[in-house]
């Protein structure tokens, strides 16, 4: 059994997660988020007599930005959203020329979570929780105090998680309160197991 928990405890530190995304730019929801794009025209940069136009579509399919000019700096041209209030994905477009010539039309996307950021912390989570249950559960089955309060510690863990980094995408009053209840659950399971461990230990 000393060795069951040992490997555990060596899975949960090896344990790592790698989330990717294709988002050209993400954002925090109710946040101005800026655009950057460059212009470029037959694989030259675009002089100063190309402007640059954007518009975007928010996840409702509603366009809350229409071909609205950009502002030159140089070769790049950037443009400030202020209409983040929608969760989700954000459609961008933007299309640069001078009258004369087309330079680019660009597509890319803007996702918009309650974080600002697209880390996948409901897996996270949900192994802690996950591991912290078989633990548990595990503890009450052969009665051992141990496992019971390494359990705990899981739990403990798995709260803090919750209440800095949010659910999935999501992180707020609501998820810090749950997180707040998970870790108080942790610490009951630690001190009743580790109270029963040491009365254990002094037989």
């Amino acid at each position: 059994m000393n060795k069951l928990m040992i490997y555990f405890v060596m899975g949960l530190m090896m344990f790592t997660l790698v989330s990717a995304t294709d988002d050209d730019y993400m954002g925090k929801q109710f946040m101005d988020i800026p655009i950057i794009e460059t212009c470029g025209d037959v694989g030259a940069a675009c002089d100063a007599t190309y402007t640059c136009n954007i518009t975007v579509t928010d996840p409702n399919q509603d366009v809350i930005v229409l071909n609205r000019l950009m502002t030159r700096n140089d070769t790049i041209y950037n443009f400030t959203l202020v209409d983040t209030d929608v969760l989700g994905v954000y459609k961008i477009k933007t299309f640069c020329g001078n009258g004369t010539f087309s330079g680019e039309s660009i597509d890319g996307k803007l996702t918009i979570t309650t974080t600002g950021s697209t880390d996948n912390t409901l897996v996270i989570n949900l192994f802690l929780i996950i591991g912290a249950l078989i633990l548990l559960i595990l503890g009450i089955v052969i009665k051992s105090y141990p496992i019971g309060f390494l359990s705990g510690v899981l739990f403990l863990i798995a709260g803090v998680y919750m209440t800095i980094y949010g659910f999935g995408n999501f992180a707020d009053m609501y998820t810090r309160a749950i997180g707040i209840t998970i870790i108080s659950l942790g610490g009951l399971f630690i001190i009743s197991a580790g109270w029963e461990w040491l009365k254990e230990l002094d037989y």
